[in-house]
């Protein structure tokens, strides 16, 4: 047990032995009374053990020096992991084949499709008569007579004028005047 452990119970003993002396005393029974003395005078010897003890321990940690042990250093080997290989490159696929370009057909063996299509797009470019021959071969006749008519014959419709006839009819309709013959000696 520590030092400051004898105290306490030293103590503790001391003080319950006093209580018991004045009750004893107090009942008038004297010889009780003395016992209690008694066993508080070897309370207070437990108890000043107890200090002397608690002291021899203060100074022993007093003078106690701690050492610290080294700290042991491990050092660590470093280790060696393995790096894998890189894994062998995927073999390349194969060459997608080329499609060839579509043949080109000669005109004289173009469907009825091939021929419209011909068609719409001369009609886009505006060549007229291209795209009513191209219908008609496709045997779209009332797509080449629209055109012919919308386009083609609509030339037949427009006014010629006859530059000899207006130069006649200007020159007729209109006065000349001229400073010399404005009513005026020559």
């Amino acid at each position: 047990m520590k030092g400051s452990d004898y105290e306490a119970i030293g103590w503790t003993f001391f003080g319950l032995s006093l209580i018991c002396s004045f009750f004893m005393i107090a009942d008038g029974d004297s010889e009780a009374a003395t016992g209690c003395c008694c066993w508080g005078f070897i309370a207070l010897g437990i108890a000043q053990v107890g200090h002397d003890k608690k002291k021899k321990e203060r100074r022993m940690a007093l003078q106690t020096v701690y050492v610290q042990p080294t700290p042991v250093v491990i050092q660590q080997q470093p280790i060696y992991i393995p790096t894998p290989a890189p894994p062998a490159p995927a073999p390349a696929p194969a060459p997608l084949p080329v499609p060839e370009p579509p043949r080109k057909i000669p005109q004289e063996y173009w469907d009825s499709e091939q021929w419209a299509k011909k068609a719409r797009n001369l009609e886009l470019a505006r060549d007229w008569d291209g795209a009513a021959q191209a219908y008609q071969k496709a045997g779209l006749y009332a797509e080449a007579g629209r055109v012919r008519e919308a386009y083609l014959e609509k030339d037949e419709d427009k006014v010629v004028v006859n530059i000899d006839r207006v130069g006649d009819n200007v020159l007729h309709d209109s006065v000349m005047y001229n400073d010399d013959n404005n009513g005026g000696t020559n």
